[in-house]
């Protein structure tokens, strides 16, 4: 909801600033084309962005997986509370190791999603202050204002 608020009020300004130096002939074509490359812009992102969380999470879920040996003590810990937290549910004895197997597969997936939304959300505003910066370029000079003539006061 916060985003759509944040477009519905930058939407209009930008538009105005694109337009404002156009011919009336134009208007039309122009804002078909800016709402065009809007909506174009916006697909291509969501996407982009999804791309990049798919890779990232199947880079760290790899690197992650690839540190849980039998040897790691950490996952052997990991391993016996997940195995003992299952047995007090109900588990059967034989099926413990497969659902603890299992949880901390689910664990490492969590991690890894966290890690790729972290590199996502900093990829994100990079993007974001390099598009900005050309954006605050395009403002007008702030001009001062010239002094207004002083009236003489009038005499009674």
């Amino acid at each position: 909801m916060i985003g759509r608020v944040g477009l519905a009020s930058v939407m209009p300004t930008l538009t105005v600033s694109a337009i404002s130096n156009l011919r009336p002939e134009q208007l039309s074509q122009s804002s078909g084309a800016i709402n065009f490359n809007r909506q174009l812009g916006g697909a291509l992102g969501i996407n982009l962005i999804s791309m990049g969380l798919e890779q990232r999470t199947a880079f760290f879920a790899d690197a992650f997986a690839g540190l849980q040996t039998p040897d790691n003590n950490s996952t052997q810990l990991l391993m016996m509370k997940f195995g003992h937290f299952l047995g007090r549910l109900g588990w059967p004895f034989e099926k413990k190791p497969a659902g603890a197997l299992y949880l901390v597969g689910r664990s490492i997936y969590a991690q890894a999603s966290m890690m790729a939304f972290s590199d996502v959300f900093m990829l994100i505003g990079v993007v974001y202050v390099r598009t900005m910066t050309p954006v605050l370029l395009l403002r007008d000079p702030v001009t001062k204002p010239r002094p207004r003539p002083r009236l003489r006061p009038r005499l009674r």
